[in-house]
């Protein structure tokens, strides 16, 4: 009995499959080869999200700053132990990051922001000009000083405030015009999403895309979520869209066909309303393709 019990588990055992092992196998290393993928894309992309993000961007120069000033001690307050020149500077940077990241907030969407020179002489006058009352408070800690010291303040605020804005375009640049294709465009393949939505925030990458408009060099990306602008040609991004799903319907616009919710008219002109993005002139060239194809 116990013989044919043993004789019974083996070959019980000898008539399973000789691959199914080897299967099993194959199936957890391609499994752990995915998780692997997943968290190495996830590493590679947390980082320049922060860091393209408007309030993380500004944070980590505000950060960054104020750890570095804080060593150096410019401006004389090298003579105060460091624990003090930690308390002064790092506040004070945050500070003046936030302010930034507000002003550039406020600054998106106008005409002159496309252009960098511009928008950098607009964000160091402004910030300079809200940070010399702020500079010239925490110096006072021990007693208002004289008026005629915000003079120089002034003038300490427009220098740190023009490297901090110079810092933040530069960067804003850097990370932002890398290969699409190095910006997990598989990931995006496989969504059906376009790559360059590996680019937007996380909030936006899974929306629903509505029109592309160009600003300068920018493009912005307009979701059901919202918008960002992105350093990209306009026609790079165009190239990669569905062109049964949407068009190019000016030489700066790209409208996918069923975010329209209305046509109108103006001054002899065609513009398609879509939900929380600008009015979208059309081209005349354009006008008469569109109609063909019963746009409108």
């Amino acid at each position: 009995m116990l013989v044919s019990n043993v004789w019974f588990f083996d070959a019980r055992y000898i008539s399973l499959p000789t691959d199914q092992p080897q299967r099993r196998m194959n199936e957890r290393l391609e499994k752990m080869n995915e998780r692997n993928e997943k968290a190495a894309r996830v590493a590679r992309t947390a980082g320049p999200s922060f860091l393209t993000n408007l309030w993380g961007g500004w944070l980590a120069i505000g950060l960054a700053a104020g750890v570095l000033f804080s060593v150096i001690g410019p401006t004389q307050s090298y003579d105060y132990p460091i624990w003090f020149r930690l308390a002064f500077w790092l506040p004070l940077c945050v500070i003046a990051s936030q302010i930034g990241a507000v002003i550039e907030k406020l600054a998106r969407g106008r005409s002159w922001s496309r252009s960098t020179p511009v928008l950098w002489f607009v964000l160091t006058a402004a910030l300079a000009a809200a940070m010399t009352p702020i500079v010239y408070a925490a110096n006072s800690i021990d007693g208002w000083e004289p008026l005629g010291s915000l003079l120089p303040y002034a003038g300490n605020s427009i220098v740190f405030s023009a490297t901090f804005a110079a810092v933040r375009l530069l960067s804003k640049t850097l990370l932002k015009n890398q290969d699409l294709a190095a910006r997990d465009s598989n990931g995006a393949a496989r969504s059906g999403q376009p790559d360059f939505f590996a680019l937007l925030p996380p909030s936006l990458q899974g929306s629903k895309l509505k029109a592309l408009s160009a600003e300068g060099h920018y493009v912005r990306v307009w979701t059901e979520a919202g918008s960002e602008l992105l350093l990209l040609r306009f026609k790079d991004a165009v190239r990669q869209l569905d062109r049964k799903e949407g068009t190019q319907v000016h030489r700066s616009w790209w409208v996918r066909k069923n975010s329209i919710n209305s046509v109108h008219r103006r001054d002899g002109r065609i513009f398609l309303n879509v939900d929380g993005v600008a009015q979208v002139p059309v081209s005349r060239r354009k006008a008469t393709s569109l109609r063909e194809a019963g746009w409108f």
